[in-house]
C-alpha cells in the first residue's frame, strides 16, 4: 500500500497544519482516506474483518494523534470500524442461519463500489435482526480465528466431511464479500456527512417562529444554513451574534446573514447576559457532543447557557452525526482546549516585563482557550441530521453508532497538549470499561468527605447502570449509612436509575447479593420518599411482593412502621390494612402507634366500621383508647358526612376522661358540619371549646371563615377574621388565601390584592394556592395583564407555578379571546418542569373550539398521548358542541365514533350537545338513533334530550310526532318538565292553533306540572304576532291572578306586540311597569322603542317586523336617539344599556363617528362603558383608522378610567401592522402603567407576546415543538 501510506502522510500533515476548514469536511476527507485504505487493504480470507480493523485502526491513531481536539476524525474513524463488525456480524450470523447470500470476489470490482449510495437493505439492518433471534459467535472467537468446527455446530455423524466442506466453501464466499459490503457502508456515511447541513436545515421551519429573536455565538455554518433555510420558509425574525475572542469570527456570520436578506445585530460576547432578555431562542452549533449530552463549543457558550437558563430561553444545540461523540468528559470543570497564541489578547512589547513564564510571584501568565463545555442540564433540545433529541436521549443515539472496542483507539485517556490549560476524555467507566473497576473507583471516591459534591463522581455515575451501583454498594456494605445515602443519590444523578421502576430493580439486587441489612434501611428510605406520591407508592408495594414471592425476603418492623404511616398518609386504608395482615403473618406484634395509624387510615377512607372493629381489638388487647385514635373515628364520621355518629363520637368524648376532645377534635367537628351547611351549630361549638377550656386554633377559625366565605358572607368572615387576631390566635397562609379566594369568587379583585398585600407585611408569604386564587380572580375579570404580572412576582419570590396555574391563565386568555397565546404556555409549564394535565388540555381545546379553530383544537387532541394523557368525555363533548355549532353534525358524529373506540361512554350531556347538533341540520332520523342508543344505555336521566327532539319538530309543525314524543316521554318513567310542555306550547303556536295551545295548559295543570312564566309568554306573543293584542292583555292578567309573575321576556314580548301595532303609549307604560319592578331593560326592548319612535315619526301606524327593522336601522337621526335616551331616562331606566345598544347598531350602519361622540359625551358625565368602547374600538381598527383609537384611549386614560385588554390589543397590533412600532411600544407601556404592574420588566414579554397577531401555524409549531421537548423514554435492561 505504498500511494496510500503516502496518501495519509499527506493528509496526517494537513491534519497537523490545520488546512482542512470545517468539521464537516474534515470527517468527509476522513472517511474517503479510510476507503480507500480499505480498498486497497489485501486480506486473508480467514479473519479478513479483524484484517480490516487493524489497518483502519492504525491509520485512525495517526489520524488522531495529528490533531486531537477535532473529535470529528476520532468519530469517524470509530463509525468505521463499527461498519466493519456490523457487516462481519451479518454475513457470519447469516451463514449460521443459512441464508443464501451472494458472493463476491475479492478485488474485483470493489473500486466500482466507491460510488455506491444507500444499498437496498444495509447489512447492519440483517444483523439487527439477526440478533434477536440468534446468539452469534463472540468477536473474540471471530479475531482470534478458530476453526469452522468451533463456530459451526455438527449437526450429524453421516456425511460430516462433505457438510463440512460444504460450510468451509460458503464462509470463504462471506469473507470475500465482506470487503464490498463495508465499503457500501462507508459510502453511506460518507452520503450522510455530505448531507448532514441540508438534513437539519429542512428542520428549520419546526423551531423558528415568526418574530423571534435568535441568539448564537461565532462563526458556524450549519446554524447559518439552518437561519437560511427558515427564512426561505417565510419567516420574519432577527439574529444576534454574539462576536468573541479569540478566533472573533462572528462577523463573518453576521455578513453572510445579511447578505442573504435576515436582519443582524452583532453583540460582544460578554453582552449576552444583557441582551437575553430579549432573545427568543438561543442556537448555536457545536464542535462536538459528548457522550453524556455536553457540549463543546466556541469560548463564551457555556455563559450563554446559563443567561438561557436564567431566563428561561431555549438553548438548541446544532450538530451532524459526525460530531457525536462516545467519549464521556473527564472533568467538565476544565476546558477543552487548544490554546492560541497569547499575543491574540496582550501585546508582549508592552507587558514583556510583567511575562514570566517560571510562573513566580507577581508574573503574568497568559491563557487564551478556544473551547468552552455547556453541561447537560443546560441543554434544551439538539437536532441532528436524524432529528430533534432531548438530551437524555443523546447516550442512546450515540451508542447506535459506536463499538464499545473502538473508543480507545491510542491511549487509555487522550490529553489535548497545552502547556497550561487543558481538558481530558476518558472512556465510558461504567458501560465500556469493566464493571467491577468502575465499581472500584466509585467505592473509592465515597471514602472522602462531602462525596456528593463530587464532580467527578457526578460524572461517572451520570450513566451507572443498577448493576454497577449494587457492586458499589457491596464493596460498602459495611457502612450502612453510606450504602443508603449512595443508592438514594445515584438514583437521582443516573439517568438509568432515576425512573422508579429501575430504584426497584436497584433494590432487587441489593436483595439477591444478601444484604439485606442495607436493604432494610434502603426500603425505610424509600418509603419516605414514596410517600407524596400514591403512583410510585402502588409500584413500590409492588416491588416487596415480588421480592417476597421469588425470593423469600421480608420486611423488617420499622419497613412495616414505616409503610403504614406512608399509606395512612396517602389515604390508603385498604392497603393499610392489608399490610396489618401481613405483618401479622410474619409474626410481628403491633404496636399501639401501629394500631393508631392502621385506624387513622382506614376512617380517613372511610371505612369506619371496620376502624371500630379495631378499636375492639385495641380494647380486648388491654390497650386505652386515647384522644387520636377517638378523634380519627369523628374524622371518618365527618368525611362520610355521617355527622349523626359523628355527634355521639363527640358526647363520648366529652364524658370520658381519657379521650376529651381537644382542639383538633372541635376542628373536625366543626368542619364536618360546615360541609352539611349547619353555620349556627359550627359557631356553637367554636364558643362551647371556651368554656370547655380548649381555645379554638388557627384551623377552627379557618375553617369557619371558609364555610362563611363559600356562602357569599365576606363581611362576616372578616369580623370572624378580626376575632381570631384579637384573640391572639395567629392567622396563617391557608386562612389569608381563603379570604382572598372568597373576595376573587365574589368579584372584589382589588380588595383581596390588598389581603395580600397585608399577608406580606404580617411576614407571611403567599403560597402557590394564594397566588392562583388571585390569578383566578383576574383571569374571571378578563384582566390578564395583571395576572402575569403575578406569574412574574411568583417566580422572583421562588414560589415555583404549578400546572393549575397555568391552568388558570390559559383559561384568562381563552375568556379573552386569546386561545391562540394560551397554547403557547404549554411550552412555559415545560420549561417549569411541568406537564400539563388534562384540565390543561380540556381549557385549550375549548377555548380553540369556542373560536373555531378546530384543526387546531384537533391537533392539540392528538398532541394528549405525548404526556400520557387520554381524553375524556369533556374534551370530545366540546369538540363536538362546536362541529354541531358549525352546522357539521356528520363530523361531530364521527368524533362520537372515537369517543366510544377509545372506550369512554356516552353520557347524557354529550348524546344531547349531538341530537341537538343533528336537529339543526334536520337529521331526524339521527336524533332519533341517538335518542335510542341513550335510551339503551339507560343514560336519560332527565327528559332533557327529548325536549331538544320535540323543540325540532315544535320548529316543523309536527303536531303528530311531538304528541308521540310526550307519550315516549311517559312510557321511558320519565315525568314530563315545564321545558317539555313549553315546546309542545310553542309547536301549537307556530302551526297557528292557539286554541290548542290553551288546551295544552290545562293539561299541564292536570298533570301536576304547573306552568311557569315561559308557557303563558308563549302564547302572550302568538296573541300579539295575530295582532290579537287584548286578548294577549287578558291573558297577562290570568297569569298574574294564578301567581305566576311575568319576567323580562314577558315585558319584552308586550313592548314588542304593542310597537308593531301602533301602540308607543301602552309601549311606554309597560316598559315603566318593567323598569319599577326591578327589570333590566334589554336590547330587544331598545330595539323595539326605537323602531316605534322611527314609527311615530313616518306617521306608519301598523307594519311587518322587517320593514320596520329595516326603517330603523336606517333612518335613525340624532334627534330620535336623543328623544329616545331621554324618554328612557324619564321612565327611570338605564341610559347605560341603551347607549351601548345604540353604539352596536349605529357602527353596524358605518356610523362610527357618531357613536364615539355618544360615548365621550357619556364618558364626560363620569359613566365608563367598556363594552361600547371596545364596539368603537373594533370598528375604527378595521377601517385602519388607529389614530382616532388612540386619542380614544386618551380620553378614557384622562377621565379616570382603563381601557379593555382587548381594547389595547386591537389598536397594538393594529399600529404595529402599520409600521407605527413605536406609538405601538407607548401604547404597550400605558397598559401596563394604567394596570397598575409594578414589575414591568418581568411582565413585558408576555405581554409582547400576547399582542402579536394570532397565526394558526406558529400553534400549530409550538404544539410540534412541545411534543418534541417532552420525551419521557428511560433507558431499559
Amino acid at each position: 500500500m505504498p500511494d496510500v501510506q503516502s496518501t495519509v502522510v499527506e493528509f496526517v500533515n494537513k491534519l497537523r497544519k490545520r488546512k482542512i476548514e470545517g468539521s464537516q469536511a474534515t470527517a468527509k476527507c476522513t472517511v474517503e482516506l479510510l476507503r480507500s485504505v480499505i480498498s486497497h487493504q489485501r486480506v486473508p480470507h480467514a479473519n479478513q474483518a479483524a484484517a480490516l480493523i487493524d489497518a483502519v485502526k492504525a491509520v485512525g491513531e495517526q489520524l488522531v494523534a495529528a490533531n486531537p481536539v477535532e473529535l470529528a476524525v476520532g468519530n469517524v474513524v470509530r463509525r468505521v470500524l463499527h461498519i466493519i463488525r456490523e457487516e462481519d456480524l451479518s454475513l457470519t450470523t447469516a451463514a449460521m442461519g443459512g441464508l443464501d447470500l451472494l458472493d463476491a470476489s475479492d478485488d474485483d470490482d470493489v473500486d466500482n463500489c466507491k460510488g455506491i449510495g444507500y444499498p437496498a437493505m444495509s447489512a447492519a439492518v440483517v444483523a439487527a435482526a439477526a440478533r434477536s433471534t440468534l446468539r452469534p459467535p463472540s468477536l473474540q472467537t471471530l479475531l482470534e480465528g478458530t476453526p469452522e468446527s468451533a463456530t459451526v455446530p455438527y449437526t450429524s455423524s453421516s456425511g460430516a466431511d462433505s457438510e463440512s466442506k460444504s460450510k468451509s466453501a460458503d464462509k470463504s464466499s462471506l469473507t470475500r464479500k465482506l470487503k464490498h459490503d463495508v465499503i457500501e457502508g462507508v459510502n453511506q456515511l460518507i452520503h450522510e456527512i455530505a448531507g448532514c447541513h441540508e438534513q437539519i436545515a429542512e428542520q428549520a421551519i419546526e423551531h423558528i417562529h415568526q418574530n423571534e429573536v435568535i441568539l448564537t455565538l461565532g462563526s458556524s455554518r450549519t446554524v447559518l444554513e439552518f437561519l437560511c433555510a427558515a427564512k426561505e420558509k417565510k419567516r420574519s425574525f432577527r439574529v444576534f451574534v454574539a462576536e468573541g475572542a479569540p478566533r472573533y469570527q462572528g462577523h463573518l456570520l453576521a455578513k453572510e446573514l445579511v447578505a442573504r436578506g435576515l436582519q443582524t445585530t452583532v453583540i460582544t460576547d460578554s453582552a449576552v447576559f444583557a441582551m437575553i432578555s430579549r432573545v427568543n431562542m438561543v442556537i448555536i452549533g457545536a464542535h462536538a457532543v459528548m457522550a453524556n449530552g455536553g457540549v463543546i463549543g466556541p469560548v463564551g457558550v457555556n455563559m450563554a447557557a446559563l443567561a438561557a437558563q436564567k431566563h428561561a430561553v431555549p438553548f438548541v444545540v446544532l450538530a451532524g452525526s459526525h460530531k457525536l461523540c462516545p467519549l464521556y468528559p473527564h472533568n467538565p470543570e476544565v476546558l477543552l482546549n487548544e490554546l492560541r497564541s497569547p499575543s491574540e489578547l496582550l501585546d508582549f512589547g508592552e507587558f514583556s516585563d510583567c511575562l514570566d513564564f517560571g510562573a513566580g510571584s507577581g508574573s503574568l501568565q497568559v491563557v487564551n482557550p478556544t473551547f468552552d463545555y455547556v453541561p447537560p442540564n443546560l441543554v434544551s433540545l439538539f437536532i441532528t441530521d436524524t432529528g430533534g433529541h432531548n438530551p437524555s436521549y443523546m447516550y442512546r443515539l450515540i451508542a447506535d453508532y459506536y463499538s464499545a472496542d473502538d473508543l480507545i483507539l491510542a491511549l487509555r485517556r487522550h490529553v489535548f497538549p497545552s502547556s497550561n490549560a487543558f481538558f481530558s476524555v476518558s472512556s465510558r467507566p461504567s458501560q465500556f470499561s469493566s464493571d467491577e473497576v468502575a465499581a472500584h473507583n466509585v467505592a473509592s471516591l465515597l471514602k472522602s468527605p462531602n462525596w456528593e459534591k463530587n464532580s467527578s463522581l457526578k460524572s461517572l455515575v451520570s450513566h451507572m447502570s443498577p448493576n454497577v451501583a449494587s457492586q458499589v454498594i457491596s464493596l460498602q456494605h459495611s457502612d450502612n449509612d453510606i450504602c443508603v445515602r449512595f443508592f438514594m443519590w445515584v438514583c437521582k444523578h443516573s439517568s438509568y436509575c432515576f425512573d422508579p421502576a429501575q430504584k426497584n430493580h436497584l433494590l432487587k439486587l441489593i436483595v439477591s447479593s444478601g444484604l439485606y441489612r442495607v436493604a432494610h434501611d434502603v426500603i425505610v428510605a424509600l418509603i419516605r420518599e414514596c410517600s407524596r406520591c400514591e403512583r410510585e407508592m402502588l409500584k413500590l408495594m409492588g416491588c416487596f411482593h415480588e421480592l417476597r414471592e421469588v425470593s423469600g425476603f421480608r420486611l423488617n418492623y420499622p419497613c412495616y412502621s414505616s409503610l403504614l404511616m406512608s399509606l395512612a398518609k396517602l389515604d390508603l386504608g385498604y392497603l393499610a390494612y392489608v399490610t396489618y395482615r401481613r405483618m401479622e403473618a410474619d409474626g410481628f406484634v403491633v404496636g399501639m402507634i401501629d394500631y393508631r395509624t392502621i385506624v387513622n387510615a382506614l376512617c380517613k377512607n372511610g371505612y369506619t366500621e371496620a376502624a371500630e372493629m379495631f378499636m375492639c381489638k385495641i380494647l380486648k388487647i388491654g390497650f386505652v383508647l386515647d384522644s387520636h385514635i377517638v378523634t380519627s373515628l369523628l374524622l371518618g364520621f365527618c368525611r362520610g358526612l355521617n355527622l349523626r355518629d359523628a355527634l355521639k363520637v363527640f358526647a363520648v368524648m366529652s364524658r370520658e376522661g381519657t379521650c376529651s376532645p381537644n382542639s383538633v377534635s372541635y376542628s373536625i367537628l366543626i368542619h364536618g358540619l360546615c360541609e352539611v351547611g349547619r353555620l349556627e351549630e359550627a359557631f356553637g361549638l367554636k364558643d362551647q371549646m371556651g368554656e370547655k377550656g380548649c381555645q379554638p386554633s388557627t384551623r377552627t377559625y379557618t375553617v369557619l371563615i371558609k364555610a362563611l366565605c363559600d356562602r357569599g358572607l365576606i363581611d362576616k368572615a372578616f369580623n370572624l377574621f378580626d376575632e381570631m387576631i384579637a384573640r391572639g390566635c395567629k392567622p396563617n397562609v391557608h386562612t389569608y388565601t381563603v379570604l382572598i379566594d372568597g373576595l376573587c369568587r365574589d368579584g372584589k379583585i382589588e380588595e383581596a390584592n390588598g389581603v395580600c398585600r397585608k399577608m406580606v407585611k404580617d411576614g407571611i408569604f403567599p403560597s402557590v394556592i394564594t397566588y392562583n386564587a388571585l390569578i383566578n380572580g383576574y383571569c374571571k375579570d378578563g384582566r390578564v395583564v395583571p395576572a402575569f404580572e403575578l406569574l412574574t412576582v411568583m417566580e422572583k419570590r421562588a414560589c415555583k407555578p404549578n400546572v393549575r396555574t397555568f391552568n388558570e391563565l390559559m383559561e384568562g386568555l381563552c375568556r379573552v379571546g386569546k386561545p391562540y397565546k394560551a397554547v403557547h404556555l404549554l411550552k412555559r409549564m415545560l420549561d417549569n418542569g411541568l406537564s400539563p394535565d388534562i384540565v390543561s388540555y380540556n381549557v385549550l381545546i375549548d377555548g380553540l373550539c369556542r373560536e373555531g379553530h378546530m384543526n387546531v383544537a384537533y391537533k392539540l387532541l392528538t398532541s394528549m398521548n405525548s404526556f400520557d394523557l387520554e381524553p375524556d368525555c369533556l374534551t370530545f363533548t366540546a369538540i363536538i358542541n362546536a362541529f354541531c355549532k358549525q352546522g357539521k353534525a356528520d363530523v361531530a358524529s364521527a368524533f362520537l365514533g372515537l369517543m366510544l373506540r377509545k372506550g369512554i361512554s356516552l353520557d347524557e350531556v354529550t348524546g344531547t350537545t349531538l341530537i341537538d347538533g343533528v336537529c339543526k341540520v334536520g337529521k331526524t332520523r339521527d336524533a332519533f338513533f341517538i335518542l335510542e342508543t341513550l335510551v339503551k344505555m339507560r343514560m336519560l336521566t332527565t327528559p332533557h334530550s327529548l325536549n331538544v327532539i320535540l323543540d325540532m319538530l315544535s320548529k316543523g309543525c309536527k303536531l303528530k310526532e311531538e304528541l308521540a314524543m310526550l307519550g315516549k316521554i311517559n312510557k321511558l318513567g320519565l315525568v314530563p318538565s315545564v321545558v317539555t310542555y313549553t315546546t309542545l306550547v310553542d309547536g301549537l303556536i307556530r302551526s297557528g292553533d292557539i286554541s290548542g295551545s290553551f288546551r295544552m295548559l290545562e293539561l299541564m295543570k292536570l298533570s301536576g306540572c304547573l306552568p311557569n312564566v315561559y308557557p303563558y309568554t308563549i302564547i302572550i306573543n302568538g296573541l300579539c304576532q295575530f295582532g290579537r293584542v287584548e286578548e294577549a292583555e287578558k291573558l297577562l292578567s290570568a297569569m298574574q291572578d294564578s301567581g305566576v309573575s311575568p319576567n323580562h321576556v314577558t315585558y319584552t314580548v308586550m313592548v314588542k306586540g304593542y310597537v308593531n301595532n301602533g301602540k308607543l303609549d301602552r309601549a311606554l307604560e309597560t316598559v315603566r311597569a318593567m323598569v319599577e319592578r326591578g327589570y333590566e331593560l334589554n336590547d330587544r326592548i331598545y330595539s323595539s322603542l326605537l323602531r316605534g319612535f322611527v314609527l311615530s315619526q313616518k306617521g306608519i301606524d301598523n307594519a311587518d317586523e322587517s320593514t320596520v327593522s329595516e326603517i330603523a336601522l336606517r333612518e335613525t337621526d340624532p334627534e330620535c336617539i336623543k328623544e329616545l335616551i331621554s324618554v328612557v331616562e324619564q321612565l327611570g331606566g338605564s341610559t347605560s344599556g341603551l347607549c351601548i345598544f345604540l353604539v352596536t347598531r349605529l357602527c353596524k350602519e358605518g356610523r362610527t363617528d357618531e357613536s364615539n361622540g355618544l360615548v365621550q359625551t357619556i364618558l364626560k358625565s363620569g359613566v365608563y362603558l367598556e363594552k361600547a368602547i371596545d364596539i368603537i374600538m373594533e370598528s375604527y381598527c378595521s377601517k385602519k383608522k388607529h389614530t382616532k383609537c388612540v386619542e380614544l384611549i386618551t380620553l378614557v386614560l384622562k377621565s379616570g378610567f382603563v381601557p379593555s385588554f382587548k381594547s389595547f390589543c386591537l389598536v397594538i397590533q393594529g399600529l404595529k401592522k402599520e409600521g407605527d412600532t413605536e406609538r405601538a411600544r407607548e401604547l404597550v407601556m400605558e397598559l401596563l402603567t394604567s394596570n397598575g404592574v409594578v414589575e414591568k420588566s418581568g411582565v413585558l414579554p408576555y405581554v409582547e407576546c400576547l399582542m402579536e397577531g394570532d397565526e394558526t401555524g406558529d400553534c400549530s409549531e409550538v404544539i410540534d415543538l412541545v411534543d418534541q421537548l417532552h420525551s419521557r423514554e428511560r433507558p431499559t435492561f
